[in-house]
């Protein structure tokens, strides 16, 4: 992979010490911090990291592990580990991170079109918590009105349509499936 990635043998980065090894200091200074990281709690620590390579910028994971000495000695009720090294492992990234600029790109262009769209648009997580509401709505809703990050909507609808909202929106919710109500909100004007 270190062949493919950088044009370079494995032997210029098998075995070699981060000082022997033609990274940048902020690379470096990621990966020493890492290190450190792993001495200090015992557990496995991951980063990513970006490089240039031959086939252009490249993203890479790292793995780093506790290297554990069998050999060591614990007194009983010692709950340290003993390791005096770490073992790190590199995968090539490259191909999830453009497959996640994609979908951020899409998400982005998607709220885009909703937010504006001239018919109020909401949208609900997976716990049927609201998450989204477009300009259009947020335009049409008494100024000040908080409604992002799972609120409700029931401090714009009129009381007496505050139930049947309720258990429409939560039936169609519990079976996934869409739902059709006329109820009253409160308008910006009052």
């Amino acid at each position: 992979a270190v062949e493919y990635a950088f044009g370079r043998p494995a032997d210029d980065y098998v075995g070699k010490t981060m000082d022997q090894m033609d990274y940048s200091v902020e690379l470096r200074e990621l990966l020493e911090d890492a290190i450190m990281e792993v001495f200090r709690l015992g557990t496995p620590v991951n980063v990513e990291f970006s490089r240039f390579g031959i086939a252009g910028l490249q993203y890479f994971e790292c793995r780093i592990t506790p290297e554990l000495d069998m050999a060591c000695q614990l007194l009983p009720g010692d709950q340290t580990l003993c390791f005096d090294s770490v073992l790190a492992v590199s995968r090539d990234i490259t191909e999830r991170k453009e497959v996640e600029t994609d979908l951020l790109r899409a998400h982005n262009f998607y709220l885009s079109i909703l937010d504006n769209f001239p018919t109020m648009v909401w949208r609900a997580d997976a716990s049927g918590h609201f998450d989204y509401f477009n300009s259009t709505w947020l335009a049409f809703v008494p100024a000040g009105t908080t409604l992002q990050n799972g609120a409700t909507i029931e401090q714009v609808i009129h009381p007496h349509d505050i139930e049947e909202y309720q258990r429409s929106y939560w039936q169609a919710f519990t079976v996934r499936t869409d739902f059709k109500l006329e109820y009253r909100m409160l308008h910006r004007s009052g």
